[in-house]
């Protein structure tokens, strides 16, 4: 049961994204990871580049720190930070959550990349980071308050609950335009020499 209503989210989010983005669930966090081709004759130095200064433009604040930084393999990554909000179990106003993320970028010779986005995280209030698998969205009703997982988050979604549904797809929205943002600020050409 558990993995039809994971198939079933991820194909809303295939659809509701309309991106080449491939998702997958795997030990119950999202795993988002995509394949961009440029011009063949585009060099990893060049996109090694472009990645860098899209870390730059993309990441504008401190909370973000790189954790690989190898021009000769082609790959980047970083930690990041991303905040989404959400309505209320019951209508008591709105939750904001903050996602610790990896984005790892790999660059190929041949005008290939691919960026992936895991290893997600949710900010509890002593501040620290819990995994998603364990602690997704706020389901509380201010009386008994507690922390749903990513997978019973999708499966109170399925079953028609309006907040974990928001919940999911502005979680999804946020990750897919930081992979957009990435990927919009990596286009190079072939005749680039910066």
């Amino acid at each position: 049961m558990k993995e039809i209503i994971v198939t079933i989210f991820l194909i809303a989010v295939s659809f509701y994204g309309r991106s080449q983005t491939k998702v997958e669930i795997k030990s119950g966090s999202p795993f988002y990871e995509e394949v961009v081709q440029l011009d063949s004759s585009i060099t990893k130095e060049s996109l090694y580049k472009s990645a860098k200064m899209s870390f730059v433009k993309v990441f504008k604040n401190a909370k973000y720190v790189t954790q690989v930084d190898d021009k000769e393999l082609g790959k980047l990554a970083a930690k990041g930070v991303l905040t989404f909000n959400y309505g209320s179990y019951m209508n008591v106003g709105n939750h904001t959550e903050v996602i610790q993320f990896t984005i790892d970028i790999t660059m190929k010779d041949n005008g290939r990349f691919r960026i992936r986005v895991f290893d997600f995280a949710n900010r509890t209030p002593s501040n620290n980071y819990i995994p998603i698998s364990e602690r997704f969205g706020y389901v509380g009703n201010g009386l008994n308050n507690k922390h749903a997982s990513f997978t019973q988050m999708i499966v109170l979604a399925d079953s028609g609950k309006k907040y974990a549904s928001e919940a999911l797809n502005n979680f999804h929205n946020e990750v897919q335009a930081l992979i957009n943002s990435i990927k919009n600020n990596m286009t190079v050409t072939a005749d680039d020499d910066f």
